[in-house]
């Protein structure tokens, strides 16, 4: 983190500090944040930026702070403005204005949020406990695209960028990394004893009684020590080739049979998929294996985990106040993030492309169409080492509209940059994703809106569209 100040500082993206000092200079290299009294050849990164923390307190509610989390602190304060003044106002029915305002005052209705406590949870529950089976299992995690223990999406190819393809990685873990599973380190072994504690009482909180969360904390946590072992580590993750296997769905099928995979695919509506990157093909394997050999009652209880601590944070101030506790003892977090906060996060992330056409409208009120020429201030910015690239207009069909693609402009230009910290966008986009009218429930707010299916789900999901109901 400490080099990424550095690197922001360098590249002159210094910003002025709302704390009690104030550095001397607000762009290019600002040596106030330096400490020479560290020799550069000790500890660069402290000679560098030794001085910046005094410039910029960090936050109780952060267990980290850096340039990019203080832009984002930055970011969520203007939005703030925005946002609130559009959920104070009374708004047209079946406006933008009107559903981004009503989920930001349900956020913040803490009232109706601590009566309903764990409710909210329980359909989703209950479908888990009518499961009978495990084809029936596998179906419906299918079906709702929960993955339990292996990630799969689509993204870009990485040796052929032209087209997306469904990949498949390991995944399952609570703690992601393996070496928490198994390691005896101090601190690992305070982690691994945090999270399992933690996970009960989430269990506890979503109504189970505390010997059969105990219980189910147990099972789950020796699938996951089981699967953990299987995981690559973080060193061989950062291995371009060991992470990149591309083959047919029949390929895919023999080296995970028994899963049957074509059935899978099928359920979750990608039977049109005819070859996948299987990035980590060991881990995927014993996943795959776990899922046919594993006791089912396991696999429901690693499912209703996934349900309770993906939802907790929607949830009442029992729950948050739990995360926040377990966020103590493993970051040291010294308070709980603001309500605000959490509700201007939770808009923007899950209706940026409202919030955006919103804040276009506010401030950039005669920018009715888009343009597919870069500003030349935009292209100014950018060092001339990348003077020969063409950006493009941004694609606004989509949600993952993060990046900026230049299939529209000549193929030695041709890349996909990811710009959505360093530099001013210079195209508006002409339409915007649709929204459909508020419910009266917080939580049956999210849900995926892809073309090709729509489910209502408690979890938050990341990149895709907002649907609110009636």
């Amino acid at each position: 983190m400490k080099k990424m100040i550095f690197l922001l500082a360098a590249a002159g993206l210094v910003v002025a500090s709302c704390g009690t000092k104030q550095p001397g200079k607000v762009s290019g290299i600002n040596y106030d944040y330096m400490d020479t009294t560290v020799k550069a050849g000790d500890d660069f990164a402290e000679y560098a930026t030794g001085h910046w923390g005094d410039f910029n307190p960090q936050p109780p509610e952060y267990p980290s702070w850096g340039a990019f989390t203080k832009l984002g602190e930055e970011n969520t304060k203007t939005l703030a403005g925005l946002i609130q003044e559009i959920a104070a106002r009374d708004n047209e029915k079946g406006s933008i204005a009107q559903k981004i305002g009503d989920l930001y005052n349900m956020a913040m209705d803490s009232t109706r949020l601590n009566a309903e406590g764990a409710a909210p949870l329980k359909a989703h529950l209950a479908e888990i406990d009518a499961i009978k089976t495990r084809e029936e299992l596998l179906k419906h995690c299918a079906t709702e695209h929960d993955n339990l223990l292996f990630s799969l999406y689509v993204g870009a190819d990485e040796k052929d960028s032209d087209n997306n393809i469904v990949a498949i990685g390991q995944g399952g873990l609570t703690l992601r990394n393996k070496e928490y599973y198994s390691s005896k380190d101090a601190q690992n072994v305070k982690v691994r004893e945090a999270t399992k504690e933690h996970m009960k009482n989430l269990f506890v909180l979503a109504g189970y009684p505390e010997k059969e969360a105990a219980d189910k904390v147990a099972r789950i946590w020796a699938l996951e020590t089981e699967l953990a072992a299987s995981h690559y580590s973080m060193e061989e993750q950062r291995i371009p080739e060991k992470n990149y296997h591309k083959m047919s769905v029949e390929e895919l099928a023999k080296t995970c049979a028994p899963f049957d995979w074509k059935a899978y695919l099928k359920d979750y509506r990608y039977d049109k998929t005819t070859e996948v990157d299987l990035g980590q093909p060991e881990p995927v394997a014993k996943a795959c294996s776990l899922l046919m050999t594993a006791p089912l009652e396991t696999l429901k209880d690693v499912y209703r985990w996934q349900i309770i601590s993906g939802g907790s944070s929607l949830l009442s101030d029992d729950f948050i106040q739990e995360n926040f506790e377990y966020s103590r003892k493993i970051y040291g977090t010294q308070e709980v993030t603001p309500r605000w906060k959490r509700a201007v996060s939770l808009v923007d992330g899950l209706m940026s492309d409202a919030v955006g056409q919103m804040y276009v409208e506010k401030y950039f009120p005669a920018a009715t169409t888009r343009t597919n020429i870069p500003s030349r201030r935009w292209l100014s910015l950018i060092n001339p080492v990348f003077s020969k690239i063409a950006f493009a207009s941004l694609n606004a069909t989509s949600n993952e509209s993060h990046f900026l693609s230049t299939n529209s402009v000549e193929p030695s230009a041709r890349v996909i940059v990811q710009i959505n910290f360093f530099l001013p966008l210079s195209s508006i986009p002409s339409k915007y994703n649709e929204h459909t009218s508020s419910s009266p429930s917080y939580n049956e707010n999210f849900s995926e809106d892809d073309p090709e299916f729509k489910t209502r789900k408690i979890l938050v999901i990341l990149f895709v569209d907002i649907k609110i109901t009636p």
